[in-house]
């Protein structure tokens, strides 16, 4: 019903994962096969396509309201997929997850205060941090055999420090692919709550879920922490959406959104784009077969590249994901250390992979991996790799 084998060629559109620019500078080649940026190699849903058409053709783009019709497609997909109940007024629209997080900061920190983050995590938390002239703060995770686990003491201590006002939790965790547990998601609302400390969650991969594993986005936690969660959201992952869409932060609190609204309005922020809203609209509505579908297909490309490991006895430990399309790998086996194993891949395998080290020093003999592609373009990809291991 959905071809996700389709081979699509990008390499003549405007593609980030595909620009030769970018292959030359981080890979030192365009002759590399892409696994890198988070974006997938697949169409987007029919559904959400058709309504943009249908969009164009009405043929005026003028000024709109976000009609109810689409903050209950909203209500309802985070109610199947994240396992809580909003209201429209727990809702405010912003143009990206970066430009929530850059609001967030100035409307709960001041310049020099401290962002605490967990590493090895997203790359541009640094960047959202340090361009915020904000002081980037290490609740490092504790890893063992590539499954890690959050550190409550340190973070207790650095939420302590009345100069750090932010947490940023990714979940799930972006590059591990980790689901925290509502226990854990708990302990932590515990610690911020009581330090006065903000936890900021980022969900962007929330809807791609394997197996029997259960997002629960954090807004599901009892009502008495509601006060100190604010959720990030953004179909972006979810539908293929990087170059078109709107995201969302979701708080219950009446004090946080009071705060965050009049944030947003200061820079002319929280509305929506019409004809971003009638896609994510139809994706909501009538995308769900779609994404279940594709949650299937990228559990599929998992077990290729399982197959190739473990049939090829390769020296690189794979820890399957809980969720996202992201493969967290772990090539401390070799004995290379995490230059050589970016050279290796780059040159050697010619494969465009994001070095661990990417994600902070703690990610240092990693490398992540994005399978969001068709079955016989990953399959390319390992041969590439049992090749270079020769």
């Amino acid at each position: 019903m959905y071809n996700f084998d389709a081979i699509i060629d990008r390499k003549n559109a405007p593609s980030s994962k595909w620009y030769p620019n970018y292959l030359n500078s981080l890979f030192g080649s365009t002759d590399v096969l892409p696994f890198w940026i988070a974006d997938m190699d697949f169409k987007s849903p029919d559904c959400i396509l058709d309504a943009i058409i249908q969009k164009a053709d009405y043929g005026i783009l003028a000024y709109e309201y976000s009609p109810p019709s689409f903050y209950n497609s909203l209500i309802n997909w985070v109610k199947e997929h994240h396992h809580y109940e909003l209201l429209r007024e727990h809702i405010a629209p912003s143009p990206s997850i970066g430009t929530s997080m850059g609001v967030l900061f100035n409307a709960f920190t001041d310049e020099g205060d401290g962002i605490i983050t967990q590493p090895p995590v997203f790359m541009e938390y640094k960047t959202f941090i340090k361009s915020n002239n904000r002081s980037l703060v290490k609740n490092k995770l504790v890893e063992k055999e590539g499954v890690y686990s959050i550190d409550f003491d340190d973070l207790e201590t650095k939420c302590q420090n009345p100069k750090n006002k932010i947490l940023i939790v990714c979940n799930p965790h972006n590059p591990i692919g980790q689901i925290w547990n509502d226990k854990e998601m708990i302990k932590m609302a515990e610690i911020c709550q009581r330090n006065g400390v903000l936890l900021v969650s980022d969900e962007v991969h929330g809807d791609i879920v394997y197996g029997n594993n259960q997002f629960n986005g954090y807004l599901s936690i009892p009502d008495k922490y509601h006060n100190s969660v604010v959720s990030l959201y953004s179909p972006v992952k979810t539908f293929n959406l990087g170059g078109f869409t709107d995201s969302f932060i979701f708080m219950k609190d009446s004090g946080l959104k009071e705060k965050i609204t009049s944030h947003l309005k200061k820079y002319s922020l929280g509305k929506t784009n019409g004809v971003v809203r009638a896609g994510l609209e139809a994706g909501f509505t009538s995308g769900n077969d779609w994404v279940k579908a594709l949650i299937k297909y990228l559990d599929n490309n998992i077990n290729i590249i399982e197959s190739a490991i473990a049939d090829n006895k390769l020296p690189i430990r794979l820890n399957r994901p809980s969720a996202s399309y992201q493969l967290w790998l772990d090539f401390r086996p070799t004995g290379m250390d995490p230059a050589e194993v970016h050279q290796f891949l780059s040159q050697k395998a010619k494969l465009a992979l994001n070095a661990g080290y990417w994600f902070g020093r703690e990610g240092a003999g990693f490398t992540r991996m994005n399978i969001a592609s068709p079955a016989l373009v990953v399959k390319e990809g390992m041969e590439r790799l049992v090749g270079a291991f020769g």
